[in-house]
């Protein structure tokens, strides 16, 4: 299983922020998952959910140690 969520291999730019788009994507629904589409409708990076993501597992673990060792 990948530990990430995206392709990780080089493009021309170094930037995290999405290509901007002259127009909507007219790909249909059942081309895209709606994770996928929710992800580049959304206005934060991809580094922005990686954090997210990273901080999310912390807390998970937090929550794990915290009741495995006061019950």
């Amino acid at each position: 299983m990948s530990t990430t969520l995206w392709d990780t291999t080089q493009t021309e730019s170094d930037s995290t922020e999405p290509a901007p788009t002259a127009a909507p994507s007219t790909t249909s629904g059942s081309d895209q998952s709606p994770l996928s589409a929710a992800i580049e409708a959304s206005s934060w990076s991809r580094a922005d959910i990686e954090l997210a993501l990273e901080v999310a597992q912390i807390v998970l673990l937090a929550v794990w140690v915290y009741t495995t060792y006061h019950e």
